[in-house]
């Protein structure tokens, strides 16, 4: 198994050549959604805690579509409701790793604290007086510490959603992920930051290079998946072609 960094980008692009009105329209809704809803008092905790994950994996579903040569379609977005319970779920074990990698983090800042002896005044220092007066010297060490625990930890569970999608439950997923990922994270890394300077182009594009550059790096992750499970084909659709009630239930 070889994991092919520049051509998932450049077979990404490709993907969004041949799929480009569609790929926009899901890129834009997206954006409306989440900006909206997140400017919303009302709907914005929700939005955040619960809607977002989700489309998100409306997002990985598309992609994934995409990429195995179905025809993507803009209710994609929506279908990640059907697994509702898998994504949800996924995210906020996303969210608790990435919490325990910063423990080395707290405990510098905790450090830091006691040294200055009053962490109100050590936060105003830091914050308003700069490096001059206090630099929090255990929290910075102890916060690289915490960045190179999660960034590998992040990469090996990265293609958890994509297996959710191909019918796993999330613990189930998640050991998946960190066995098909052993030896690649490396490879993910360079993948992820080639996926970054292309979206930071497209940034630099305006609006316009942003709706090119998001669905080339979905869909070379995407790519990536593919690849990483040896590229074996499914002919799964999602949802399942009249089990609607099934996948709802999936979790």
């Amino acid at each position: 198994m070889e994991l092919m960094i520049v051509g998932c980008v450049r077979e990404g692009w490709d993907r969004f050549r041949k799929n480009i009105g569609v790929s926009i329209a899901v890129v834009l809704i997206y954006a409306i959604i989440t900006m909206v809803g997140g400017t919303v008092p009302v709907i914005k905790i929700a939005m955040n805690l619960v809607i977002t994950p989700v489309l998100t994996g409306g997002v990985v579903i598309f992609a994934m579509k995409i990429v195995r040569g179905q025809q993507g379609k803009i209710e994609d977005l929506f279908q990640g409701f059907y697994r509702f319970g898998g994504f949800l779920g996924a995210y906020w074990l996303y969210v608790c790793i990435a919490l325990l990698a910063f423990i080395p983090a707290a405990i510098g800042f905790g450090i830091d604290a006691s040294i200055h002896g009053d962490i109100r005044g050590m936060v105003n220092d830091w914050t308003v007086q700069g490096s001059l007066t206090y630099v929090p010297r255990y929290t910075i060490a102890l916060g690289v510490v915490s960045i190179v625990i999660l960034i590998p930890v992040m990469l090996r569970l990265s293609m958890a959603y994509y297996l959710i999608v191909d019918g796993m439950k999330v613990i189930d997923a998640f050991r998946e992920s960190a066995r098909i990922t052993k030896g690649f994270v490396w490879k993910l890394f360079l993948l992820s930051l080639l996926n970054a300077l292309v979206v930071l182009v497209g940034f630099l594009a305006i609006l316009a290079g942003l709706l090119a550059a998001i669905p080339v790096a979905m869909f070379a992750y995407a790519i990536a998946y593919t690849q990483l499970r040896g590229g074996v084909p499914t002919s799964v659709l999602w949802p399942p072609a009249g089990k609607e009630g099934d996948a709802r239930g999936a979790s």
